[in-house]
């Protein structure tokens, strides 16, 4: 019982660095919750219209959880700006409704300007998506001119709650976050020695070898953000913390190549080695015996973390999204003429909920850029709706009669909601949809027929949203995968080639920040290939993707032979050749070049590291695959 506690224990703080989930379901639920009580407090002594009160807790919700701006000044002159700019747009909106068709005209030009913005960065993200829901709650809210002044002092004052639950109720620090990050990544590394465990006691398991291969991914991903919060203004403190997570990095997949190595072993020896790291997991002293040295060193690393030194921690610079790195202009047509569809067909399906469908086509686009992304986002909202309508039924016929408690899950819901949006769109939709069915059921609007028409808006929305990224301007996944593979391997190239130099001279090549800057480009790669590779597309390795796992394969040997002392001692020449070939193959991946067979005509020299003679053969399948797979990937 203590080991599946401990085992649940990890799982939570790994799935979540530095806590950012979990801060952001408290801000969405506490400026949810407090504004809520400020209000009903403010309509029940003024008489203001019900109006008011959704709207300023929707927008406080959204405005606590959504500014993401990389400093605490920045966050605040963007919640400051929140105000006039989604009240500026409730306006618009609320003067407009009488005109039917020239209010649809300019929610389209909202949304048209809202999505170019993306381009300036995570200020104008933010503005542009709470305009989208500004002028949005007016069509919602059915507002009326005079109803206007109570509604925007009723935003104010919950925006107000707003800030203050996010600069002071749950406050944000780089000291804390680093803090966090850092426990994420050491529960990281102790999950992956239970994956490993399990991998070793079956290894024909696909599935269990899968879970190796996103674990080290995941882990990979935790460094890079431990990384982006060390602050460069105290370079000592923050190369050594550097060294001691590349160090344990290098210390895992060390021994995730051990492991390998025994997975076709008897199975006497298999078992022993599975139940050497499930021992290790939870011992800080690693047992002797199968995979001992390997633990060993595993262990004096992982220890090496625990205690960060004082003042290295900064605030994360904040990661451009895929929408910020694309064409602005073509996304911006593309979200218009998808939400202009989704309001026609709304429309055709209900003249009084068509606005769901022309959410649905709107969302789709937040972080996608490519017709498969747009389709994994469109998926991942039809899968959340749906699983969230059922959900959201069996909750409301539990609680059915009970306010006190309908409300205390209304709050409840958003909380989950929001800590899982980093984990999985899917989920979030599915608690907020299941918060909407509850919110109905308060009002005593809740059918069955209310909640099958927003199923049947939302694929309505989503369906748009592809049609539009598919035949207005597409840009394809298999393009972005080329380009981001041929990344890889120039980077790949340059790193390779500096250690060949660096052995011919006789001195030792320094590779951290190397090796960080081809892990920040697989990063950008596995990001470029998640559409093919993700859980909604299970059917197996296809010409797009096998030249993918032969490029992230070559990577993770490159990593493996910064901690090998003996090849990079050896001045071995298949490293020049290694890195010759991965330049060439760059090349061709651009088109720059022709596609000749691949030919390494040197010999190996004797104790050449097998982890380069590995590489040789990786780019040799690499270049016969890409002469198959090109065709696809055009």
């Amino acid at each position: 019982m203590r080991t599946l506690a401990l085992a649940w224990r990890d799982a939570l703080v790994a799935s979540d660095p530095g806590w950012l989930g979990l801060r952001m379901g408290l801000r969405a639920m506490l400026a949810a919750s407090l504004s809520a009580a400020l209000l009903a407090s403010l309509a029940h002594l003024a008489h203001a219209p019900t109006a008011a009160m959704f709207a300023g807790i929707m927008l406080a919700m959204m405005g606590a959880s959504v500014v993401n701006d990389t400093t605490r000044t920045a966050q605040a002159i963007t919640l400051l700006l929140v105000l006039p700019v989604a009240g500026g747009a409730l306006i618009l909106g609320t003067l407009l409704a009488p005109h039917r068709w020239v209010a649809a005209a300019v929610l389209l030009a909202v949304i048209f300007v809202g999505v170019y913005l993306r381009r300036h960065g995570p200020r104008w993200t933010t503005l542009g998506l709470l305009a989208f829901f500004g002028y949005f709650f007016s069509v919602f809210l059915h507002l009326k001119a005079a109803q206007l002044a109570p509604t925007l002092i009723g935003i104010a004052a919950a925006l107000a709650v707003a800030f203050g639950v996010r600069f002071g109720l749950v406050r944000e620090t780089a000291e804390g976050v680093l803090g966090g990050a850092l426990a994420s990544f050491g529960a990281r590394v102790t999950g992956m020695l239970g994956a490993l465990a399990s991998w070793l006691q079956r290894p024909g398991s696909l599935r269990r070898r899968r879970a190796v291969r996103r674990r080290l991914a995941l882990l990979n991903e935790a460094a890079l953000e431990l990384e982006e919060r060390l602050d460069p203004a105290n370079p000592d403190a923050a190369l050594d913390l550097r060294t001691r997570v590349f160090e344990l990095e290098l210390s895992v997949e060390a021994l995730s190549e051990s492991a390998g190595r025994l997975a076709n072993a008897p199975e006497a020896e298999r078992l022993a080695a599975a139940q050497a790291l499930r021992e290790a997991r939870w011992s800080s002293r690693p047992p002797a015996g199968p995979l001992g040295e390997a633990l060993q060193t595993l262990h004096q690393a992982l220890a090496a973390i625990r205690q960060p030194p004082q003042g290295v921690a900064r605030a994360a610079p904040a990661r451009s999204s895929p929408a910020a790195r694309g064409p602005a202009l073509r996304q911006a047509l593309q979200a218009t003429l998808a939400t202009g569809l989704a309001l026609v067909a709304g429309n055709l399906l209900s003249p009084v909920r068509w606005y769901w469908a022309v959410i649905g086509a709107f969302v789709v686009f937040s972080r996608a850029t490519t017709v498969a992304e747009t389709s994994v986002r469109a998926v991942n909202r039809a899968v959340g709706t749906v699983a969230g309508v059922v959900a959201g039924l069996g909750f409301a016929e539990v609680v059915r009669g009970h306010s006190d408690l309908e409300l205390a899950l209304i709050f409840v819901f958003i909380f989950i909601a929001y800590w899982l949006f980093r984990i999985s769109y899917a989920w979030m939709v599915l608690w907020i949809t299941a918060v909407l069915a509850i919110f109905y059921e308060l009002l005593g609007m809740l059918t069955p027929g209310v909640l099958w028409l927003r199923i049947e808006e939302t694929l309505v929305g989503c369906a748009c949203g592809v049609l539009a990224s598919a035949v207005l301007l597409p840009s394809h996944t298999r393009d972005r995968v080329r380009a981001r593979s041929a990344d890889v391997l120039d980077t790949l190239a340059a790193g390779l080639g500096r250690m060949h130099e660096a052995a011919k001279a006789g001195r030792a090549a320094d590779l951290l920040d190397l090796a960080r800057e081809l892990d920040r480009e697989v990063r950008e790669l596995r990001d470029a290939a998640r559409p093919l590779t993700g859980r909604f597309v299970r059917w197996g390795p296809s010409p797009s993707t096998r030249p993918l796992h032969a490029v992230l394969a070559l990577t993770y040997y490159a990593r493996l032979l910064a901690s090998d002392e003996d090849a990079l001692a050896s001045r071995c020449a298949a490293l020049g050749e290694v890195a010759s070939g991965a330049r060439a193959l760059a090349a061709r991946l651009r088109g720059d070049a022709a596609n000749p067979a691949l030919r390494f005509d040197s010999p190996l020299e004797p104790g050449c590291s097998p982890r380069l003679v590995r590489m040789r053969q990786l780019l040799t399948e690499l270049a016969a695959e890409l002469a198959q797979a090109l065709a696809a990937l055009r």
